[in-house]
């Protein structure tokens, strides 16, 4: 089976190009753009507002050959974008693209790779500092990434593993020294994610995923506070091991009961770039607890019949957060520390669908 869908990236007629308007700002007035693209099979979204952003042309691009138990894949994207604020103005020309293979082993196991090179366009607020004062507009990150993995499912399992490497160019982050949102030179990234779920039956299955990364800086021009322009230091802030572990348990076919556990383990304090300081930031460790109830109306028929017209089901909710009251907070520094999610949390929720 080949499969081709163009755009006018590689001028073709038969290609998908979008024109968006332009957001215009007046004094006082702050107007949102939204816009949503279909790439890959995911679709994106993403909301652009207090700036006026000019997004006048992107294009895309997929690709699909199958060779037996074998599948291609090419995806390209190309994007321009025109930021304006005030009399200050810059435009970045966006391009990506994706190439992948995908083998599959018998009914149960796929092994994947796939090599890209991407970008991430600053969220609208890195443009400001703290107090609200435009602090120029921040250059785009571009990574190129390897990923290798491999997939294995059967009626009751499911799990995939994936090793990756990425490189990058103008990272963006806080810096916690000046107070600006900036980008670091170069940095790398590579680890592993493992993602597992088992169906026991139909009211009880249990999901485990675990993720190591290590987070290098290769050069930062910029004044952190270390040596050798923070070559090879690590990123602060950033956990080598991440897991997260949930119990999803249907007692009635109305109800459902989630049990949910994350730890990340202990990282450099947030302006620790020399990796030198005496403190760390503690490893984050929450498990929360939720119970969902579902009441639905027969077809026609108001909630419980009393209200025409209305919600024909209502999804009641109570969550516990952090249930054993574990103490977290993010390390700045050594003996500054911002508690976060240090309590047990209650909450109470209904969502009704009409």
């Amino acid at each position: 089976m080949l499969f081709f869908y163009f755009s006018d990236l590689f001028f073709s007629k038969n290609c998908k190009s979008r024109l968006w308007p332009h957001a215009k700002h007046d004094e006082g007035y702050d107007e949102g753009l939204s816009t949503d693209f279909h790439v890959g099979g995911r679709t994106a979204y993403r909301e652009l507002q207090t700036v006026p952003l000019h997004l006048p042309h992107g294009s895309i691009c997929e690709s699909y050959y199958d060779i037996g138990d074998t599948t291609l894949s090419l995806g390209a994207r190309k994007e321009k974008v025109d930021y304006t604020w005030e009399t200050n103005t810059g435009e970045d020309n966006f391009e990506s693209y994706d190439i992948g293979i995908n083998k599959s082993f018998g009914d149960h196991l796929t092994v994947f790779s796939n090599y890209n090179y991407a970008f991430l366009a600053p969220d609208i607020d890195r443009f400001f500092d703290y107090n609200g004062a435009f602090n120029g507009f921040m250059d785009p990150t571009r990574s190129k990434t390897l990923n290798i993995g491999l997939n294995h499912t059967t009626p009751t399992n499911k799990v995939k593993l994936t090793v990756y490497g990425s490189k990058l160019k103008q990272e963006q982050f806080y810096n916690p020294v000046t107070f600006v949102n900036t980008n670091i030179d170069k940095s790398h990234k590579y680890g592993l994610e493992l993602q597992n779920n088992h169906v026991f039956n139909n009211t009880l299955s249990v999901s485990v995923n675990y993720a190591y990364v290590r987070a290098i800086i290769d050069r930062e021009d910029t004044n952190l506070n270390c040596s050798n322009n923070c070559d090879g230091n690590e990123l602060p802030g950033v956990s080598e091991h991440n897991a997260t572990f949930g119990i999803n348990y249907a007692p009635t076919s109305k109800s459902k009961v989630i049990l949910g556990h994350v730890y990340r383990s202990e990282a450099f304090s947030l302006e620790d770039f020399s990796n030198s300081k005496d403190q760390k930031n503690s490893a984050y460790t929450s498990t929360d607890l939720s119970y969902t109830y579902t009441h639905k109306t027969d077809a026609g028929k108001g909630l419980w019949g009393w209200w025409a017209g209305g919600p024909r089901q209502v999804d009641f909710s109570v969550k516990v957060e952090n249930l054993f009251e574990q103490s977290n907070g993010i390390w700045l520094r050594d003996n500054v520390i911002y508690p976060t999610k240090f309590t047990r949390n209650w909450g109470l929720g209904a969502k009704f669908k009409f």
